[in-house]
């Protein structure tokens, strides 16, 4: 609380992408491991993905709903964190993915390359907006369970998605 940091943890890779969903759920993801790391409260837990692929953003609703997405070839790869392990969900064809908002379960929402958007109904992925070659790509999403979700553009535009 006095802004200092109060204890140091080394870990095995370094960090590119942080979420955290509570102050006993906080993952750290490295782009190119095929083991992601995860604060407990206690101390920090691996778990093995099974893929190493290059991975471009975390994002999460909860401590048995969290997603990690890439890009791999132009495809949109995501893996999701049930509680206990990740498993491989199929993806939209979506090149270029660049963030991911976990909404709840049944509701997850990827943005990317040239207006490219995916969503997550709670069994699979579907490309919502496709490639547009006049389109903005979108950087980042953010938005509120029953809200409304907002992109971020490489323009510097902001827009509502829905």
């Amino acid at each position: 609380s006095d802004g200092q940091w109060s204890e140091g943890h080394e870990l095995d890779r370094v960090p590119d992408f942080a979420w955290a969903g509570s102050a006993s759920n906080v993952w750290f993801v490295s782009k190119f491991e095929t083991n992601q790391d995860r604060w407990n409260g206690w101390g920090f837990e691996q778990f093995e993905i099974g893929q190493q692929l290059f991975w471009q953003t975390v994002g999460g609703s909860g401590d048995d709903d969290v997603w990690l997405v890439s890009d791999e070839g132009g495809e949109m790869v995501s893996v999701r964190f049930d509680g206990a392990r990740f498993r491989v969900h199929p993806s939209a064809e979506m090149p270029g993915a660049r963030d991911v908002l976990a909404l709840g379960p049944n509701d997850a929402v990827v943005v990317g390359l040239l207006g490219t958007v995916a969503e997550w109904n709670g069994a699979e992925w579907q490309a919502t907006a496709t490639m547009d070659y006049a389109a903005p790509t979108y950087n980042a999403v953010w938005g509120l369970p029953g809200g409304p979700v907002w992109v971020a553009t490489d323009s510097g535009e902001i827009a509502r998605l829905r």
